[in-house]
């Protein structure tokens, strides 16, 4: 692709959605001839949004001629208020104190701190689409504090699983170059 294009990313038939996101448009771009990436604020983190579609256009091949409009249906959900809690299992959730840093460079350790668990932590870190990336296990740790690596991951926006084996927790973490 061109990457002098100008791509207009839109969520066709969705409001909500088209209302709730600000492109960022220092942070969006071309990252190379195949991949362009789009970085937008969220301006209201209360409500749930599934099935999103996304509208692309604008693209050009490197020759300047215009590409074809493209529709993702459902290609993605803004599931931000919906935690799964109730008062059965609120004991299930494990208590995050600290993540750190975040973002974090690639290649280096972000830290997790924990409270009341005293048993190995394992963190699954998973891409924007759900596939999982890496998977690693502490065994030990210095008064709650847990280190876990980056190493071959690329930059972007990640969501992590932590568990101790009976409760969890998920958090986004963004990884830099």
């Amino acid at each position: 692709m061109n990457i002098e294009s100008d791509l207009v990313l839109t969520f066709p038939g969705n409001p909500t959605v088209d209302a709730m996101l600000s492109i960022e448009s220092a942070e969006s771009g071309w990252v190379n001839s195949q991949t362009y990436r789009a970085t937008y604020s969220l301006s209201n983190q209360n409500v749930d949004v599934e099935n999103i579609d996304v509208f692309i256009n604008g693209g050009q091949d490197p020759y300047g001629n215009d590409q074809s409009a493209y529709l993702s249906e459902n290609h993605f959900s803004i599931l931000l208020n919906t935690t799964g809690l109730n008062e059965n299992n609120l004991n299930q959730v494990l208590t995050l104190t600290h993540v750190y840093p975040n973002p974090v460079q690639t290649g280096e350790l972000f830290y997790i701190e924990v409270k009341k668990t005293d048993k190995p932590l394992s963190v699954q870190l998973f891409d924007i689409h759900g596939q999982l990336l890496s998977s690693e296990t502490a065994f030990t740790s210095t008064a709650g504090k847990y280190g876990f690596h980056t190493t071959g991951i690329a930059a972007g926006i990640y969501f992590a699983q932590v568990s101790d084996g009976e409760k969890q927790a998920v958090f986004k973490v963004r990884i830099i170059d």
